[in-house]
């Protein structure tokens, strides 16, 4: 009988404990923790962007083409179905303060949800800083730094990746990253470009620092929450070179020199899969070995991709179909003296235009073709909104004069949905011949 009373006794115990069970999971399932609210989006991808380009800095040492590095970016991006000019903040000098970069990359990730892409673009100097809260490492004590228009000479009021990292982590969606400067060295100005660095006057000269801005912000990145679906937001990061390398700025290209392949690929010839779109993993493998050969910048881009798959920078429309020819080809000669030798090179500037003799709708036409006679090499490059293209042949040591003859001829232009009607070129090469100029 006892037997019995403890085995009933047991029976009830039980199921007492998974009624309680059952209510508590039913209250349970009533409560929402704020920490796993979620942006899900609207299912629409917008594209949002800040660019920066900064020439005339208020207190350092001024560059010469970030501003038009800047406005390259801005005009690609908007050829594009995908992006609206509404969307995109653009600061330039004074505008591109500190505060500036700050507030327009707020206004953008507020306005921003899960399904859409944020852009950040910075095209100005930078430098290093010491390490402040030893995120760096035992072994390093150096932040490295992107430098806005009120940057001091001491280097206050500059962006450390932290900051930025902290400011596009607040992104719901994707992000991407493009970085035209580079994080050592000092500022010195070349025959064929200049450096985009600042030297900071508080750290030594041989003071390298160990990680570099790219790699910090990735790791800044990399810290934002997982959501409740794990459907993480990704990121890619485009950089001009790694830290033992300097990004160039050129006279030749009118541009850096890590914008102007970037730019030039997202013109259509980093279409790599021919779908019309370009993915930000496409355009850097299009402007990498690009960069990397260009001289005499010596430049090593870097790409961080946490995006799983590749992530759509820019989509195009359907294109109207015409007909495109070169207009014409001017020929110009560059030389440079070092010392007892002499190095010329020539310079060949294709214009292209449609049909209509009308160069504007033909801007971001690919222009490929061959230099011969003095040199023979290959050379390609993207029209401007006036439909020009400037193509630089190799150099020649201590060229003949009257004898040594630069030719450039057009092989190819290209321009998805347009179609290069050759019969119709007033010029298809150009020639030049280098002549001693008497003193």
């Amino acid at each position: 009988m006892k037997v019995k009373l403890i085995i009933i006794s047991i029976i009830l115990l039980l199921a007492m404990v998974f009624a309680c069970g059952c209510i508590f999971l039913e209250k349970m399932s009533t409560i929402t923790s704020p920490s796993l609210e979620v942006d899900r989006g609207d299912s629409v991808v917008n594209y949002w962007a800040v660019i920066v380009g900064i020439e005339n800095y208020e207190s350092i040492n001024d560059l010469s083409y970030t501003v038009d590095d800047a406005e390259d970016m801005r005009n690609v991006l908007l050829a594009y179905s995908n992006w609206n000019d509404s969307n995109i903040q653009f600061l330039t000098d004074a505008n591109a303060s500190k505060n500036g970069i700050g507030t327009a990359i707020t206004t953008m990730t507020s306005k921003s949800d899960a399904d859409d892409v944020c852009v950040f673009f910075f095209s100005g100097h930078g430098s290093r800083i010491p390490d402040e809260d030893g995120d760096e490492g035992k072994s390093d004590h150096y932040d490295e730094v992107i430098c806005p228009y009120d940057t001091t000479g001491y280097l206050e009021n500059v962006i450390s990746d932290d900051e930025l990292g902290g400011w596009l982590s607040t992104c719901p969606g994707n992000v991407v990253v493009i970085l035209d400067t580079c994080m050592s060295g000092g500022f010195v100005k070349g025959v064929e470009g200049t450096i985009k660095t600042v030297p900071n006057p508080r750290v030594s000269n041989d003071a390298i620092a160990k990680k570099h801005f790219g790699e910090g912000l990735v790791e800044r990145l990399k810290q934002r929450p997982i959501s409740r679906d794990l459907n993480k937001a990704g990121y890619v990061v485009l950089m001009a070179c790694k830290e033992s390398k300097s990004a160039y700025e050129s006279p030749i290209l009118g541009n850096g020199v890590f914008t102007y392949y970037i730019v030039e690929g997202l013109w259509g010839p980093a279409d790599a899969n021919s779908d019309n779109n370009i993915s930000a993993e496409e355009d850097f493998y299009y402007a990498d070995p690009l960069v990397c050969k260009y001289r005499p910048a010596n430049q090593d881009p870097q790409i961080w991709d946490g995006y799983g798959g590749e992530l759509p920078l820019v989509i195009a429309l359907t294109p109207v179909t015409g007909y495109m020819h070169v207009d014409s080809i001017e020929m110009e000669l560059e030389t440079i003296t070092h010392g007892p030798n002499t190095f010329t090179n020539a310079v060949a500037t294709v214009t292209i235009v449609d049909a209509s003799d009308n160069p504007v709708e033909v801007e971001g036409a690919t222009v490929s073709g061959h230099w011969s006679v003095a040199t023979s090499d290959s050379d390609s490059g993207v029209t401007d909104v006036d439909g020009k293209v400037s193509l630089q042949s190799n150099k020649v040591k201590n060229p003949t004069s009257g004898v040594t003859t630069f030719t450039f001829t057009v092989d190819d232009v290209e321009k998805a949905g347009w179609t290069y009607d050759s019969d119709e070129n007033k010029e298809t090469s150009g020639s030049i011949t280098y002549k001693l100029t008497e003193n």
